[in-house]
């Protein structure tokens, strides 16, 4: 039997999953009159996920300039609310990562219809983060849903350019 916050996790990463499925299949369903290049999409694609990290080194930044307690990023601090924006950062430094890769798969493979999917899955990441960074004090289940929606629209995104991939070279 799963406790209340597993449960909580399961409902998270589905919800998540079926949001990233919903922007391919509405990105695939919906074309669109794209007017940028490839790069430029690519780029301005990421820009709110660039966002989303700056903010997290910002916050720390500005946590360490104010507060003396943890001002020496070398000495340990027990302070919560510095290791909690720490671990914000550890994880969208992950997630940011394997975004760059996923929408350069997707940048350079979709047909420019539809590679405003690309954007669909950034609002999906700076969504995601939002809610990840609001729930964290709130243990799993309440950053259950912020990550599976980071994760899953990266994921989701990865298949899909995988897949163009691996089709054009056969």
């Amino acid at each position: 039997m799963l406790s209340a916050e597993q449960s909580k996790v399961i409902r998270s990463m589905l919800l998540a999953l079926l949001a990233a499925l919903l922007a391919a299949a509405v990105a695939i369903v919906f074309p669109l009159n794209w007017h940028l290049g490839r790069v430029e999409g690519y780029l301005l694609a990421l820009v709110l996920p660039t966002c989303s990290y700056v903010i997290g080194i910002g916050r720390i930044a500005s946590l360490r300039f104010f507060d003396e307690s943890v001002s020496n990023p070398l000495l340990p601090a027990d302070n919560i609310k510095l290791n909690t924006l720490k671990q914000y950062l550890s994880n969208t430094h992950e997630q940011l990562f394997l975004a760059v890769i996923v929408y350069a798969l997707l940048s350079w493979h979709l047909s420019i219809e539809h590679i405003y999917l690309v954007f669909l899955f950034s609002v999906c990441f700076v969504l995601g983060r939002l809610l990840f960074a609001n729930g964290y004090s709130r243990g799993a289940g309440g950053r259950s849903l912020g990550f599976a929606l980071t994760f899953y629209s990266n994921l989701v995104g990865f298949v899909i350019g995988l897949v163009f991939l691996v089709k054009s070279i056969i």
